[in-house]
């Protein structure tokens, strides 16, 4: 049966098997696999319950990697990147913390 893991939630984006969880105040939450690093967390090791990864987010959108719209226009990216799809101009790069594709920085 259906279990409630969080309150608050404004909206959910699936990856293949990891799920992003942005709650109403812009804090996005990962859990799941995270082989690629697509959680986000600053490590490869998966996660059963929802793990903290940063705030001020508007949208998420994932699969293999994720991809993180913020409040102020700015897109990140983690995950897996085997064929440049985090848009850092890199390949065979994963990254398991965001990196900012847009505008171009590093710094979360």
């Amino acid at each position: 049966t259906p279990d409630s893991i969080m309150n608050n939630v404004a909206n959910i984006a699936a990856g293949y098997y990891h799920s992003l969880i942005l709650k109403n105040d812009g804090s996005l939450w990962a859990c799941g696999d995270n082989y690629y690093g697509q959680l986000g967390n600053g490590n490869t090791n998966d996660k059963n319950v929802p793990d903290f990864i940063m705030n001020g987010v508007a949208s998420i959108a994932g699969s293999h990697h994720s991809l993180i719209l913020k409040n102020d226009g700015s897109l990140w990216a983690c995950g897996n990147n085997y064929y440049g799809q985090l848009g850092d101009g890199t390949t065979e790069n994963n990254k398991n913390t965001p990196v900012r594709i847009i505008p171009k920085s590093t710094d979360p």
